[in-house]
């Protein structure tokens, strides 16, 4: 009923505004300062953390910030907020409980779960200084200061706060290169860690799961995944 009523408040709609408006003022000022790069400073423009290229240090073919560059965060947020939609029922029993994310990134998903679920969220990804979107969409969001530096390493501690019930990781990264020991070990480690509901829920890349039968399988035998539209997707109760 409390997942309900907050739905019904238009905390969601706010939030998806709020989210939008700020970043319509962050994608005004990266676009300022790419024209000014190109005038004055243009091998800068493909230094990956000013946002502008992609992976493989591209621009698009016109010569603008590429498409699948981290500034399409602001450029198109609309499209990268609204994405976490299909996801959100799964939080509502959650509602109100202390949450973990690996991965913030640009804090769309943590944003939208503190103000309309009103969990208790922190979570961690790297280089947070240098990484100027997500830097800035999280400084004019105000959630800067509930995430912090840590990459996750296979056999080393991960910082989850105490009392913590629910571990969130979407579109991961981390677990890239991982082998099927390193999957046992974190959900283990995460069993000691959590307390309460001891939940994760999960948005896998292809990168890592896909390409990796066995992982899969494995994924397959400790989780369930509630989407037809998402085969990524799933849902583990340790």
């Amino acid at each position: 009923m409390m997942g309900k009523t907050c739905f019904e408040t238009g905390d969601l709609c706010g939030t998806i505004e709020l989210l939008s408006s700020k970043a319509e003022v962050i994608s005004a000022e990266l676009m300022k300062e790419f024209e000014r790069l190109k005038a004055e400073s243009p091998e800068d423009i493909f230094n990956f953390s000013n946002g502008y290229v992609n992976g493989f240090g591209d621009l698009a073919e016109d010569g603008r910030p590429c498409p699948a560059a981290p500034i399409k965060y602001v450029l198109y947020s609309r499209k990268h907020i609204e994405k976490f939609m299909q996801y959100i029922p799964f939080f509502i029993e959650h509602f109100g409980k202390k949450a973990f994310e690996i991965g913030v990134g640009p804090a769309y998903l943590l944003t939208l779960l503190k103000n309309v679920l009103n969990m208790d969220m922190h979570g961690i990804d790297i280089r947070l200084k240098d990484e100027i979107v997500y830097r800035r969409i999280r400084e004019e969001l105000c959630v800067d200061k509930f995430v912090f530096e840590h990459k996750v390493t296979s056999g080393i501690d991960i910082p989850i706060p105490d009392s913590t019930e629910l571990l969130i990781s979407f579109w991961t990264v981390f677990n890239r290169d991982w082998e099927l020991e390193d999957h046992k070990w974190f959900i283990e480690h995460c069993r000691q860690k959590l307390v309460g509901d001891k939940e994760l829920i999960f948005r896998f890349n292809n990168e890592g799961f896909l390409d990796k039968t066995e992982i899969r399988n494995y994924y397959k035998s400790i989780a369930i995944f509630p989407l037809k539209t998402d085969a990524n997707f799933c849902i583990i109760r340790l």
